[in-house]
């Protein structure tokens, strides 16, 4: 028995912060590898071709070529004049043989060409090589609607200004986490509708922005292992893994690191930890699947936009928030947070605006607001009328600041729709202890809802649960005639 109650006492605990460990699906990887055994690029074709496009991209100088993969690579006097002031290029595989490659030893002068885009190819390499031995200068490569069985860092060690790298709609039966180690110079990398993505942010030691969409990675953690101290810019919207999502944002250099905005939107996250980003402005973790427990915020002195919408929040606590001495919007909506501690945004003294629309908050007592904060979304939540009630006349502040669309069809306060919870009774007068005419006068200064100025009072009584029609609890509850 003592046994037992250790470790629930040891489970309890841990729960209490988040510990971000990434746990493999070793049976996802499994498939991974067996994906690179099978792999199938046949096709039956009678003619390998490769279509290609020269000055691609280039206004009025476009014009396409075919080359046939079966001959050999034909240059001569002639070709050298037409293709030796080409600096752009695409080339389409679709009727390409698999065993062929990108067939790019069909190029002229290939360290001329600064743009190269590759379009169609399935490719089954029998063992990774240097692709782009000649292409020194080549600052763009773009691979679109790619199946490549394998590839690692040897394909790229000879693009050394490499700077704008496009994967889209590719599939990589294998890709290594070094295969980008070489890139020295790259600056942006956009990947989308990809899968079999694996990388380390970290080898790439000038990069400014990297940008995941729809795509599926091996392992989301180890991308985010150490962030370049050049990186600004982290954009991934709707990306699957095959391990717990879980990921730790900290820079290799924490002083010079460079991280303004981050957004890991739709990726199932479960564990986030973000530390030591001095720059960092803007964070988008909403679409996950992220509680109070399992979001660490720490050291993110210029943080200016938190969003954390579409999570599991069931309570807002002061801790969470304690390193936003700069926050100034943030974003809580479609959650289920219940409650919020009074002093849960005292740490963060510039906020300006909260969205906590629809969530489950009753009430906001004991709430003080800040200095600053201008207005707090608060629809579809189902509100205490009678805390509401009480917080208009006793609270002002806080209720002026509340931002909803009002509706007067349904019981409200204000136009803010509420619910009667388990009081039974309540009278007018308290505990305000305030007169009927001045509770008129007040009630005047806001002229969008109905007046009542004579009648004898009356007090509040719920309605019992087994009423059957929604009319007569609605005319039960009135209070003057």
């Amino acid at each position: 028995m003592i046994v037992l109650q250790v470790v629930v006492i040891m489970l309890l605990t841990s729960r209490k912060s988040a510990n971000c460990q990434s746990v493999v699906n070793h049976n996802n990887e499994s498939v991974n590898l067996s994906t690179q055994n099978d792999w199938r690029c046949a096709r039956l074709l009678n003619h390998c071709l490769i279509v290609t496009t020269v000055n691609y991209r280039v206004p009025g100088k476009e014009f396409a070529i075919n080359f046939d993969c079966n001959v050999h690579p034909v240059k001569n006097a002639h070709s050298d004049k037409v293709f030796r002031k080409v600096t752009s290029y695409r080339m389409d595989g679709r009727n390409a043989y698999s065993d062929t490659g990108f067939g790019l030893e069909y190029l002229s002068f290939p360290d001329k060409i600064t743009t190269l885009v590759l379009h169609g190819y399935c490719v089954r390499m029998q063992r990774a090589v240097p692709l782009y031995r000649d292409f020194h200068n080549l600052e763009l490569l773009e691979l679109i609607n790619c199946s490549v069985n394998h590839i690692n860092g040897d394909v790229f060690q000879d693009l050394p200004k490499l700077q704008k790298l496009v994967l889209n709609s590719s599939t990589f039966g294998v890709m290594t986490h070094d295969v980008f180690h070489k890139l020295i110079q790259l600056k942006e990398m956009f990947i989308e509708n990809c899968t079999g993505i694996q990388f380390t942010a970290s080898d790439l030691v000038n990069i400014q922005l990297i940008a995941v969409r729809n795509s599926t990675v091996y392992q989301i953690s180890s991308i985010f292992d150490y962030l370049p101290s050049t990186l600004k810019t982290i954009n991934f919207v709707n990306v699957l893994t095959h391990e717990i999502p879980n990921i730790t944002l900290r820079s290799s250099d924490e002083e010079q690191s460079a991280v303004e905005d981050v957004a890991v939107v739709q990726s199932l996250l479960s564990c986030v930890i973000v530390k030591s980003l001095p720059r960092l402005i803007s964070l988008n973790l909403s679409r996950n699947s992220l509680s109070e427990n399992s979001i660490v915020l720490h050291n993110l002195p210029s943080l200016v936009t938190l969003v954390l919408s579409h999570n599991g929040f069931n309570q807002v606590s002061v801790a969470l928030f304690a390193s936003g001495s700069s926050l100034n919007v943030l974003d809580l909506s479609h959650n289920q947070i219940s409650y919020i501690h009074p002093k849960a945004f005292s740490s963060s003294p510039l906020l300006r605006m909260v969205n906590l629309s629809y969530n489950l908050l009753l009430s906001m007592e004991n709430f003080s607001p800040l200095p600053r904060l201008e207005r707090i979304e608060i629809d579809k939540n189902p509100w205490d009328c009678l805390w509401l009630t009480k917080c208009r006349v006793i609270n002002p502040s806080l209720f002026e600041i509340f931002r909803y669309s009002k509706r007067y069809d349904v019981l409200s306060v204000w136009g803010l729709p509420c619910r009667l919870e388990d009081t039974k009774e309540i009278s007018t007068s308290l505990p305000f202890d305030r007169s009927e005419e001045t509770i008129a006068d007040s009630v005047s200064a806001y002229p969008q809802g109905k007046i009542f100025t004579k009648g004898r009072k009356e007090s509040i009584v719920q309605p019992l649960s087994t009423a059957t029609n929604s009319l007569k609890i609605l005319i039960t509850i009135s209070v003057s005639y």
